[in-house]
């Protein structure tokens, strides 16, 4: 298995989704008492806004890339083309379930990549336990290649370095050289046939 940027950890996550980890108990109770149930969904008013914002040929780059983009990934403009990110906006940013957003601030805040906590009662009844168990990575026999960027404000190198000691079976540990690799640039920056495809290909034709 290629893992590019790979979240299991989320202990040393940069500004802004380091605060709302902290916050997460207040945000999932605060989502529960509302009945959120999704976040950027097609049809709602807010995602419509931002596709129409970030659509824009050059004040969307301007206020997504910068307001919304670099932020959360890591600021790299050289790797993201504005005519390129104009076309993206049709997928990001996309909708999730509450669950999977709770659930990722429930790993960050309880420094364990384990099951989603439905708090103490319901756990009981799904877990047999009153806290969620965590995810046994002994049950990972396959081969784990680990790819990593240096300025992934999600992946950072310190909790891939926490998901490398929890892995027996890592056959590549490859950080990317460019220093301010972000989180999506190994899919999306516009040079990755020089700083990351030849290391792929090297893993496919090895692993092969």
């Amino acid at each position: 298995m290629i893992a590019l940027a790979p979240i299991c950890f989320l202990q040393n996550t940069k500004y802004p989704v380091s605060i709302a980890i902290q916050n997460a108990p207040l945000l999932n109770a605060l989502a529960n008492r509302i009945g959120l149930t999704e976040v950027l969904g097609d049809k709602t008013t807010l995602r419509r806004i931002l596709f129409k914002i970030c659509s824009l040929p050059v004040l969307g780059y301007a206020i997504c890339a910068f307001g919304l983009y670099f932020p959360l990934f890591g600021y790299d403009p050289a790797e993201l083309e504005p005519d390129f990110f104009k076309d993206t906006a049709s997928y990001f940013p996309s909708g999730s379930s509450w669950k999977s957003v709770g659930h990722y601030l429930q790993v960050g805040y309880r420094k364990e990549f384990a099951l989603y906590d439905y708090g103490s009662q319901i756990n009981l009844k799904v877990y047999n336990n009153s806290a969620p168990p965590a995810y046994d990575m002994s049950r990972v026999t396959m081969p784990v290649a680990l790819l990593a960027g240096r300025n992934d404000h999600l992946s950072t190198i310190e909790d891939i370095d926490i998901l490398r000691k929890r892995l027996s079976n890592i056959v590549s540990y490859f950080v990317v050289p460019r220093l301010l690799l972000n989180h999506v640039d190994h899919v999306w920056g516009r040079h990755m046939y020089v700083y990351l495809y030849p290391e792929l290909f090297k893993l496919l034709s090895q692993y092969r």
